[in-house]
């Protein structure tokens, strides 16, 4: 049973500094030596470093050479292609050393071609400050995903999503690898929140998905994305649920854990009265170290007008006493969970998580969802608990 129509998508261009769920940011290194002859100039006294990006169809190959430097300068680029459009920001942020570093970003969008069709294809590019100590791993890296999504609606079963295509290796075609997957993704609003959540709501185009007992297959996938249909299958497929909605005043997953000290809690019922930061992180995640002393401070301020935290570690295996270690080191003395399956621990699982630091503030009487997100981070925490302590008249 095919659509009657091919399922029609239109390019949407993500903002410049955004991870896509899902995006699987690609790593080139850079080098003094250039792939090809350039005519980008440097200032004087720095030392130029290059790397070449790859996009485009099976058929036809763009190359991208990337302009950087040891001074951590804003990138350039050079590429025959006509290009449509650059844009260059840079993104001031404090070390876990307390000193001033920037992370450079830079968005490209060029055409890709063929004698019957043409679409525009944006790549984001990121370079870490090779000055941050932080950055030592990374000090030769330079990362691209890609900044087109694809989206529209799809019926299936009479019922009407809205949906996208996602290109995760940013490769330039949506018809994606040849092979058991494809690299690109289907990514389908179950829940109707309005976003599309990795668990339940993302699926590879080569391979048939079921949503309420239905299995479907994808076929007929143009380069740009733009058309394909959706037909049933006689495939097997496990069926996964709609993720939970996870937006604000919506219930939050209730959860059944044991703390570090042996005690068992139930979330949220037992935290009647209280506002709950229910907090995931891990000891070796560099962007929750650097932001738990602002965590800590919010802590000590709000805890005496009825915040708690509820900490999940998401940390290695194996690893309890150092996870203690840790805690006790850090003054993080509110209920800590640990059971080491990192990302794939069950707390992680119900509330979707994909990346660390990660903060939901739940209201302990009605189990709902206050804030989240950027709400919860940085300078937003602190205005964020003030509102929900503050008693009014």
């Amino acid at each position: 049973m095919c659509h009657a129509d091919p399922v029609t998508f239109a390019p949407q261009t993500l903002p410049i500094i955004v991870r896509e769920r899902g995006a699987r940011p690609q790593m080139v290194k850079v080098s003094p030596t250039p792939p090809q002859p350039l005519n980008i100039k440097r200032d004087k006294g720095v030392t130029p470093l290059f790397a070449e990006v790859m996009i485009g169809t099976r058929e036809e190959k763009i190359k991208i050479a990337v302009v950087t430097d040891d001074k951590n300068s804003p990138l350039a680029f050079q590429t025959i292609a006509n290009v449509v459009n650059t844009t260059v920001k840079s993104q001031p942020y404090k070390g876990g050393d307390g000193k001033a570093y920037v992370r450079q970003w830079a968005q490209l969008t060029v055409p890709i071609s063929a004698p019957d069709w043409s679409y525009n294809y944006t790549l984001t590019f990121m370079r870490p400050d090779p000055r941050d100590p932080d950055n030592a791993g990374s000090k030769d890296a330079l990362y691209y995903t890609s900044a087109t999504l694809l989206k529209g609606e799809i019926t299936l079963n009479g019922k009407v999503y809205p949906a996208a295509l996602h290109d995760t290796t940013s490769s330039g075609d949506f018809r994606g690898a040849e092979g058991a997957t494809s690299n690109v993704e289907l990514l389908i609003d179950r829940n109707g929140n309005n976003t599309f959540d990795q668990r339940g709501e993302q699926f590879d185009t080569a391979l048939p998905f079921k949503i309420n007992g239905q299995t479907y297959e994808i076929k007929n996938m143009n380069p740009s994305g733009t058309k394909f249909e959706i037909v049933a299958s006689d495939k097997t497929a496990p069926e996964f649920p709609a993720p939970p909605d996870l937006r604000n005043g919506k219930p939050a997953p209730p959860l059944t854990l044991k703390t570090l000290k042996g005690k068992n809690v139930n979330f949220p019922g037992d935290y009647k009265g209280k506002k709950v930061l229910l907090y995931f992180f891990a000891s070796w995640c560099g962007d929750c170290q650097r932001e738990l002393p602002n965590l800590t401070r919010a802590y000590k301020q709000y805890h005496p007008k009825g915040v708690e935290i509820l900490g999940i570690s998401l940390d290695r295996p194996q690893q309890s006493a150092q996870v203690k270690n840790f805690l006790v080191a850090e003054k993080m003395e509110w209920a800590q969970f640990y059971d080491g399956k990192m990302f794939q621990t069950d707390p992680a699982y119900q509330y979707l998580i994909a990346e660390i630091p990660t903060l939901y503030l739940v209201d302990g009487d009605s189990g709902t969802i206050l804030a989240s997100g950027e709400d919860l981070l940085g300078a937003k925490l602190h205005k964020t608990l003030k509102l929900y302590t503050t008693t009014r008249p």
